[in-house]
């Protein structure tokens, strides 16, 4: 048993572990692996996505709000 699946047993709450990930920042690779070994998850790289929304690209970029706007005009849409 891992740590997260430990929370999970004294709270009652469920995990969904293909949908927990770790991106790592600042971290080594070696590091990253250890981590994602205790606890039980996959590992991602940036930039990713949060929500359905990117989270660490550039924002300066006008692609980076391509989505952005995509996702909030389909959701005023409708």
């Amino acid at each position: 048993m891992n740590v997260v699946e430990g929370f999970c047993l004294v709270s009652g709450l469920r995990l969904n572990k293909e949908k927990c990930m770790l991106a790592s920042v600042n971290i080594g690779k070696e590091s990253a692996q250890i981590l994602v070994n205790a606890l039980g998850c996959l590992i991602s790289s940036w930039p990713l996505k949060y929500l359905g929304l990117p989270l660490g690209g550039e924002p300066s970029l006008k692609d980076f709000w391509a989505l952005v706007l995509e996702k909030l005009t389909r959701r005023l849409e409708g």
